[in-house]
């Protein structure tokens, strides 16, 4: 206890009188001394911090640094002229050295925090804003680096070489409450962009993405349960920020930097929707009724920002604010992550859905915008094939959940029949994101826990192919099938494609009817066709060469066998050959390169296992032996064609 007391009188003695000579040498026009002495106040306060951490006594050291730290408070805060000289040399190192007490306490943190106010509302605005952007950088920097036990990703370093010395000087300090840190620095920020007076959007421009970097790492951060807090405070000031953006947007008498400010909160805006919807606790609400408080405030912000659900689902609103900035300003920094903008308009929508209190504060009806997507094709085209950017694996399980309920409530029909409104829809721009749309919801599907949810997300799945005209969709079914890593997936594509077929046979063979006048109609649709066979092909002989690998596969392969049986019996009991099944030189080939292949390589696993008692050759006998009995009836079958034909 004496020798804390001791080393808390020396460091209040030596902070006093570093603060003395400091304003001593500024008054008699020594500039460099007066930088001296100002050193020497930042070394007191370093060395204190240092102590603090590698003390065992750490609840008699913490109130020591605390006393420390309101000292230095009480010298730079003071009204008299050695207060504002320290304060006026201190302005860009004095935030760096003071955040670290953050980390002792949390009386450090609001000691730090008043200080950062202070400076704030006191010092050069520009100034600040760049003091608090290099240490939020730092502070962004040594997270990163202790995340990945001190190896940092070179684009870093190379992008910001100015500031990779002092995020390495500042190493030393970095344990796992560096993100503490930014509690005080973003606080400073909801502060210091209301001061700006001259060339207020190129300065927020440049501070932005520095300080979303803040909520990136929180979100990266924030399963660890003893930083929830952290999270929620780091989200709370950053949501603060738009709404000093939002003041300062509203002092603006030039519509054109009234109209750049708008866009930058909207790009912000929407980013820190995605961000704050990554944290899990945020998408705990979901399982109530209760709208979380930072999403109504966001939420707010959009008619404000001109952007409307309509346009946010459709992607209109982001192309019009990525297209606001050009060449000719260097604008649009705070874009580093266009998928997180994307995201975050997509998400913005959900969270009305979800909760009806976060549209009305957005000054839309949830109802009146599913109306329009589901009576106008076109539009509810254009909105599928944004939803590319729908949030996946990297969501909490509620948010992914709230993707799937929005998808079913959209492709689900009215009783009005869909309109086009005369818009002619081009399949051939749009299908690539309709495919990455359908590979999103695929890695929903799979990953989904509940078996009920999980058919819930391949239903809608189906209903949103079905939206797609039939070549598009059988074209999109191959597509995913090929891709597809997933055997479980790949079966229920193939189940998808025998619907598709059946249908389109039944719907062929009454088109032969006495009274039809469409009898051409089996035309019209891939599905009967002999790309059909492709499909069973890519299963029962994929593209590699060789049979299928088994037993990984050998879901997909019951069913592609069931799907090449159905097809061989329903074109022999309706007497017809759409799909070339039952043409000779189809029989032969599936008999010599798909079935007896096949048949040889089940047989010979299944021997192979016939003693094997362990768990896996239990496993493997009873994934292959359902195949057994549908592959023998194909063979059968097929064999039974050939005799015919002969």
């Amino acid at each position: 206890m004496e020798q804390n007391d001791v080393a808390d009188s020396d460091s209040l003695h030596l902070l006093r009188g570093a603060a003395s000579h400091c304003y001593q040498s500024s008054e008699s026009g020594d500039i460099k001394q007066s930088e001296t002495t100002a050193k020497q106040f930042l070394s007191v306060l370093a060395d204190v911090v240092k102590s603090a951490e590698n003390s065992p006594d750490y609840e008699q050291i913490s109130e020591s640094a605390c006393r420390v730290l309101q000292e230095a408070r009480a010298l730079v805060t003071s009204s008299d002229p050695q207060g504002q000289v320290l304060l006026d040399v201190l302005t860009l190192d004095l935030p760096g050295v003071i955040v670290k007490f953050v980390e002792i306490s949390e009386n450090c943190r609001e000691v730090c925090e008043s200080i950062i106010t202070h400076m704030c509302e006191s010092c050069s605005p520009r100034e600040m804003m760049f003091a608090l952007s290099e240490q939020a950088f730092a502070c962004w920097f040594l997270q990163i680096l202790t995340r990945n036990n001190g190896i940092c990703c070179p684009n870093s370093l190379s992008q910001h070489p100015q500031r990779a010395s002092t995020s390495w000087a500042l190493s030393s300090s970095c344990n796992n409450k560096t993100l503490t840190s930014c509690l005080p620095l973003l606080h400073g920020f909801t502060i210091v962009i209301l001061r700006i007076q001259r060339r207020p959007v190129e300065n927020i421009n440049a501070a932005l993405p520095i300080i979303l970097r803040a909520g990136k790492v929180a979100v990266s951060e924030a399963a660890d349960e003893d930083n929830k807090d952290v999270v929620a405070g780091i989200f709370e000031r950053l949501t603060a920020i738009s709404m000093s953006i939002q003041e300062v947007c509203n002092k603006q008498v030039v519509d054109e930097k009234k109209n750049q400010l708008r866009s930058i909160l909207s790009l912000y805006t929407l980013e820190l929707l995605a961000l704050v919807s990554k944290d899990g606790s945020i998408a705990a609400s979901l399982n109530t009724s209760k709208a979380p408080s930072l999403v109504l405030q966001l939420s707010e912000l959009l008619p404000y920002c001109g952007l409307s659900y309509v346009g946010l689902i459709t992607g209109r609103d982001v192309e019009v604010l990525n297209n606001f900035w050009n060449d000719d300003f260097a604008g649009g920094k705070i874009v580093e992550s266009k998928s997180l903008v994307n995201k975050g308009a997509i998400l913005a929508v959900f969270w009305g859905y979800a909760c009806r209190e976060v549209a009305t504060v957005a000054c839309e009806n949830i109802d009146t915008l599913l109306k329009e997507l589901r009576s106008c094709k076109s539009e509810r085209i254009r909105a599928l094939s944004n939803m590319k950017h729908m949030p996946s694996l990297e969501y909490p399980l509620q948010i992914r959940n709230l993707c799937i309920e929005f998808l079913l409530a959209m492709v689900t029909a009215d009783s009005a029949p869909s309109k086009d409104h005369g818009e002619k829809i081009d399949w051939s721009s749009i299908t690539p994101s309709l495919f990455a749309l359908f590979q999103a919801m695929q890695s929903i599907v799979i990953h989904m826990p509940d078996p009920e949810k999980r058919k819930k997300a391949f239903s809608a799945l189906a209903k949103t192919l079905s939206e797609l005209p039939p070549h598009q969709r059988f074209d999109m079914l191959k597509g995913l099938i090929i891709n597809s890593n997933n055997p479980s997936v790949a079966s229920l594509l193939l189940a998808i494609v025998k619907e598709e077929i059946n249908s389109a046979l039944n719907d062929a063979s009454k088109a032969q009817g006495p009274n039809s006048n469409n009898k051409d109609s089996h035309l019209r649709t891939p599905f009967i066709t002999g790309d059909v066979l492709e499909l069973v092909e890519l299963i029962l002989k994929p593209a590699k060469g060789g049979p299928p690998d088994l037993p990984g596969q050998s879901d997909a392969v019951i069913v592609a066998l069931n799907l090449y049986r159905f097809l061989l019996m329903k074109e022999k009991i309706d007497k017809t050959n759409y799909t070339g099944v039952l043409s000779n030189s189809c029989l032969k080939k599936v008999h010599s390169e798909w079935l007896l292949p096949l048949r040889v390589l089940v047989s010979g696993i299944l021997a192979e296992n016939v003693n094997d008692n362990s768990e896996f050759g239990t496993l493997t006998a009873s994934l292959l032996t359902p195949a057994v009995p549908v592959l023998n009836h194909c063979l059968e079958l097929v064999e039974e064609g050939l005799k015919n034909s002969v």
